[in-house]
Order: C-alpha cells, then sequence, then structure tokens
C-alpha cells in the first residue's frame, strides 16, 4: 500500500515531534496507526468539545487529526475491537460506516481494518460485536500459524531473527506441535503460543551464557510450561 513517494511511518513508535512534523506535512508520509480500542472511552473516538467562539468545536486526538487531513494516506488499524465494551463500539459505528469522526472525514487514502478474538473459542473474555457493528465490516478468520519443517511460522522467526535453538526446535518433528498448546491447555497458567516462543528466544539469548541449564529450563517453563520446556 505504501506509494514509493512517501515515507512508511509506525504512528506508536516515533515521538511527539515526529508526529507533529507528519501532521504538518501529511503529503509525505504513508502512516501505519495501531489503535486499542479496548483502552478508549467513548469520547476518545469522537474527541471533546471546545469553544470556539460562539460556536462548539471537536478537538480530535492526535491519530484522529492526522487520519482526517485531505493529504493524509495510511492504515488504521482497530485492534482487540471486542474487548472494548458496547458502548465504545457504539461509539465507533459512524467511522466505519462512514468513515467519519464527529463532524470530520477521513481522508479517502486512510483505510480501516480491525481484529479481535473469537468470541466463544480464544477465551479472551471478549464482549459480543453489536449486530449493527458487525455488519459494517468484511469478516475473515484467520488461520493460527504452523510449525514444522515447512512451517510459516519457522520462516517468520528466522527473517526476524529468533534465537537458532527456538527455530530448530519448533521445526523439527519433535517440536512442530508444540508452537501452540493453548487449545488443548485452556485452563493452565501458562502455555505455548507463538507470542511465548518469542520470549523463550529471548531469554536464550539474554540468559544462556548466564544460567545453569537447571536454571534456564525454570526459565523457559515460566513461559511455555514444564512439560514442553523439559
Amino acid at each position: 500500500l505504501c506509494p514509493d513517494d512517501r515515507e512508511f511511518v509506525r504512528w506508536n513508535k516515533i515521538p511527539n515531534s515526529k508526529k507533529e512534523e507528519v501532521k504538518e506535512n501529511a503529503e509525505d508520509y504513508f502512516v501505519f496507526l495501531d489503535i486499542r480500542l479496548s483502552q478508549y472511552d467513548p469520547t476518545d473516538i469522537k474527541g471533546l468539545p471546545d469553544l470556539d467562539g460562539d460556536e462548539v468545536v471537536w478537538k480530535l486526538m492526535s491519530w484522529a487529526k492526522y487520519a482526517t487531513d485531505k493529504d493524509a494516506k495510511g492504515l488504521v488499524f482497530f485492534d482487540e475491537i471486542n474487548l472494548a465494551p458496547n458502548s465504545v463500539q457504539a461509539a465507533f459505528y459512524q467511522l466505519i460506516l462512514k468513515g467519519e469522526i464527529s463532524e470530520y472525514a477521513l481522508s479517502d487514502d486512510v483505510y480501516v481494518l480491525a481484529a479481535g478474538n473469537r468470541a466463544g473459542k480464544d477465551r479472551a473474555n471478549v464482549y459480543e460485536m453489536a449486530g449493527p457493528l458487525r455488519d459494517r465490516f468484511n469478516h475473515i478468520e484467520l488461520l493460527p500459524p504452523r510449525g514444522g519443517n515447512s512451517g510459516n511460522w519457522v520462516e517468520y522467526a528466522i527473517d526476524n531473527g529468533l534465537n537458532e535453538k527456538v527455530v530448530a526446535f519448533i521445526s523439527s518433528p519433535m517440536g512442530e506441535d508444540k508452537l501452540n498448546t493453548f487449545p488443548n491447555n485452556k485452563d493452565a497458567k501458562v502455555f505455548s503460543t507463538p507470542r511465548s516462543w518469542e520470549k523463550v528466544s529471548e531469554i536464550l539469548d539474554e540468559a544462556e551464557d548466564r544460567v545453569s541449564l537447571f536454571q534456564m529450563e525454570n526459565l523457559v517453563s515460566s513461559v511455555v510450561g514444564e512439560g514442553v520446556a523439559s
């Protein structure tokens, strides 16, 4: 999506000074905005009212101010959408259906994407999405990443520099089915998932040369469980 004549920036990773530069020169950037809807109140979507003479104007949040600039290009990703309470989801309707925030319209080149856990399957304490909001989306259920020598997660792990021992284990016949044990261990305190294997990689990178094998096993078991750690 990012055109060659624009600089790609992750809004959440840049300092406030850079955000101001991006807003002032929207035509030079393609921006990825990662918004956690579960952390919002209804007023955060609409903005806060303020007096401008005799008129009431809405003060938008910084990301929304960028996204409604006519020269803006980018992607707004609303993560954890169904962890947000119904009052927040209701405030979200106008943005999804009409591409509008309060009295401001999103740029024609700003796209909206959302993600959430599956109700009744992922045990993530989600709220049921209201019918009108579900109807405003196209829905796609993603397949989980796969382990094994030809698994797509192994390719991801190599590309992102994860510890070679983690890559070797998950790509082996012994570790192929250990990439994600959550479905069979939903009530356990810890279980292996693609996210937890990244934590294991960090533990190995940081502590492998400083602790004993016994200590390392304890550290890894705190992330993926005792059986898998062994």
